[in-house]
């Protein structure tokens, strides 16, 4: 099986657990604080890791209390770039309900060039790129990424979309890039708009709707996948967890209904707990169920 290549960011996250988010000029006071790896690239890498396949993950580590002295025991940070440069880091305050929001503080995590893809094409069965590691108003980095590889690229543009220039937005969804998406990114007219993305790029696009039904867009017609969410209190880190399992699976050459049946359970374990990554004593059921999906698969 060829590598999975994730682009997304490595961060520090500061969780704040509180009764409620605050309203305007309301102080806070959180009943617990807790310290955690997080970003997009991070939990990437722990879907590949907790499913055994093989990836590679190309984001700069800076330096500093936030950057490689609090990731210095984990695996996937001698697959970083380390840089001089001091580690940002994202405040998250959330709610009894699991409600949240955040606020990021950029440093080196914000840094990306095509420098860090200095890998052999060969070993890249497909591109996992997330938005949030791209400047929608300097655009040529995405741009250049999806000229090189075009079809390979899965592009999650993480709420980033309507920042883009239409015109800019166009030249880079006609490199054939497959885009993936969430309900909540597309304010009015869901259909339309995919149908006038996939016009653009003649490939796919998937959307994660807030129910864990999946739209899969491809022909000028789309199709509904049902992987109904239960049990569900936690929604952070449910996109990435998705769309990075979702990923695995079509490299695995299980078709859409098969890839996104499994997506859909793996995000669902992640809603029914506190942290953003599997627990380590699930792998083993996880790499089981899809090792029987893929020996039956169609």
């Amino acid at each position: 099986m060829k590598k999975l290549m994730i682009i997304g960011q490595v961060v520090t996250e500061i969780v704040a657990r509180v009764d409620s988010l605050p309203k305007a000029e309301e102080e806070i006071h959180p009943k617990q604080i807790t310290y955690r790896p997080s970003g997009a690239g991070f939990i990437g890498a722990s879907v590949c890791q907790s499913l055994n396949m093989p990836y590679q993950i190309c984001a700069y580590m800076g330096s500093g209390v936030y950057g490689k002295d609090f990731f210095a025991s984990y695996p996937l940070v001698k697959q970083l770039q380390q840089v001089q440069q001091i580690a940002g880091c994202v405040y998250t305050l959330v709610d009894d309900d699991g409600n949240y929001t955040s606020m990021g503080v950029e440093g080196s995590q914000s840094l990306f060039d095509l420098s860090l893809l200095d890998h052999q094409d060969d070993d890249i069965g497909m591109i996992v790129c997330f938005g949030t590691q791209f400047q929608p108003k300097f655009p040529q980095t995405l741009l250049s990424l999806v000229q090189k590889y075009q079809s390979k690229v899965l592009f999650v543009p993480c709420g980033t979309l309507g920042l883009y220039d239409k015109k800019i937005l166009q030249r880079i969804l006609e490199n054939h890039v497959m885009l993936y998406l969430s309900e909540s990114e597309i304010a009015t007219g869901l259909e339309e708009t995919c149908l006038q993305y996939h016009q653009m790029s003649q490939a796919k696009v998937y959307v994660l709707m807030n129910n864990g039904h999946t739209l899969c867009f491809d022909q000028d017609s789309y199709e509904l996948y049902t992987s109904e969410f239960y049990d569900v209190y936690n929604t952070m880190g449910i996109v990435e967890n998705h769309v990075i399992a979702l990923a695995l699976c079509l490299l695995s050459m299980l078709n859409d209904e098969q890839a996104i049946s499994f997506a859909g359970y793996y995000a669902n374990l992640i809603g029914q707990q506190e942290d953003i990554v599997l627990k380590e004593n699930a792998y083993g059921m996880v790499q089981e169920k899809l090792a029987n999906m893929i020996l039956n698969k169609k």
